[in-house]
């Protein structure tokens, strides 16, 4: 089964297509997903390492904790 676009459909996705591969081409940096991924393997080891020093944390944290309590 084939589909027919109209003239001006075909344009405009081309078009689109253009305009994306265009975009592409053009090393900006880091995008806003790399960054996400960054920041939250970061913050993934230091839950591991609080994790992993366990009982050396948690004396401080409640101590902190209690302070802010009253």
């Amino acid at each position: 089964m084939k589909y027919h676009l109209p003239a001006r459909a075909s344009q405009q996705i081309s078009a689109l297509c253009a305009f994306f591969a265009r975009r592409g081409d053009r090393d900006r940096g880091a995008s806003l997903v790399e960054y996400v991924l960054l920041i939250s393997l970061m913050a993934l080891a230091c839950f591991v390492g609080a994790k992993y020093l366990g009982s050396q944390t948690a004396r401080p944290y409640s101590g902190a904790a209690s302070g802010l309590n009253g």
